[in-house]
């Protein structure tokens, strides 16, 4: 099956699922009649909301395809990630960080609330990240919910309620946004931008170059995208079957090239860097995300056309 124009119908399928799901979060979520929380509704919905390619949602929707595994059932860990991606947008754009006015070919987020909307609005991001994770995998989380007259969006597809699960899914997000991923990348950009100064004491530290901070930035998420879905797929098929230890491999592979190469395809849309060095590794690690699903039991097709999609239709 040919799947390289992007998106194409199954895409907007999926796309519109994960939208749906992420606008009935937010109206459930910020359901106060106050005017603050209105303001701090709009503000995040500008962000979270805003028509794109929805590059993780689907991936994190398609392993789980491949895997067999109902897509319903991943859509609030594909929220989570989405919404830790966009928190990271919109502080990337403060003045104080990369000082960006677009974002998507619009007013970045502060240039339409102010800075300090802005800020609160990606720190609520932040916060509903994990948030959503406990609504939707702890039972403790829904309890919760419970005693104070809410309850979660019906995905009528109810997910896995496992506290070790929840764990798990937050662990992959604090390993993809903490100290040693995400916000080290931007520490490291800003470093280099002269944004932030080297330690005065020690100044034998070398900078992190650019590639590698991109890495951190983006990659870590892309991973994140993948592991979330396997962790919830070996918790569905607990005492039924196990995944096997070569197949998941394969996928973290598959997820650590996908993040290589969606980081080289930005490379171009930035156009950073050598043009011909940059697309040669795009299609490198294109061809070795390719790889690592041969031999895959599951429909891979649709994760397939990601790679294909990135690396031609992404520039």
């Amino acid at each position: 099956m040919t799947m390289l124009n992007f998106p194409n119908k199954e895409d907007l399928f999926f796309i519109e699922e994960f939208n749906h799901f992420a606008f009935q979060y937010i109206e459930t979520t910020f359901s106060q009649k106050t005017a603050p929380q209105a303001r701090l509704k709009e503000a995040v919905a500008y962000t979270l909301l805003a028509k794109t390619k929805r590059f993780r949602p689907l991936l994190s929707i398609y392993v789980a395809k491949a895997l067999g595994l109902n897509y319903k059932s991943v859509l609030p860990w594909a929220l989570s990630v989405e919404m830790i991606h966009n928190f990271s947008l919109i502080h990337d754009d403060l003045p104080c960080m990369d000082n960006d006015d677009l974002r998507r070919g619009k007013p970045s987020n502060h240039k339409v609330f102010g800075e300090a909307l802005a800020l609160l609005s990606g720190n609520s991001l932040l916060v509903e990240a994990f948030s959503v994770l406990t609504k939707y995998f702890s039972s403790a989380g829904a309890q919760g919910l419970e005693m104070r007259g809410l309850k979660p969006f019906d995905l009528k597809s109810p997910t896995i309620k496992s506290s070790n699960l929840c764990v798990s899914l937050i662990t992959e997000i604090i390993n993809a946004t903490g100290s040693s991923a995400m916000m080290l990348g931007q520490v490291g950009d800003l470093v280099l931008d002269k944004k932030i100064p080297n330690d005065k004491k020690d100044n034998s530290f070398p900078s992190m170059p650019r590639k590698t901070c991109n890495e951190l930035k983006t990659g870590a998420l892309i991973k994140a995208s993948v592991c979330g879905v396997v962790s919830i797929y070996k918790k569905a098929k607990e005492g039924e079957e196990k995944i096997e230890s070569q197949a998941e491999q394969k996928l973290l592979n598959f997820s650590m090239y996908l993040g290589r190469a969606f980081q080289w395809a930005d490379d171009l849309v930035d156009k950073q860097g050598d043009k011909a060095f940059v697309k040669k590794q795009l299609k490198e690690d294109s061809e070795k995300a390719l790889q690592c699903l041969q031999g895959l039991s599951g429909d891979t097709q649709y994760l397939q056309h990601l790679i294909m999609a990135n690396q031609t239709h992404f520039q």
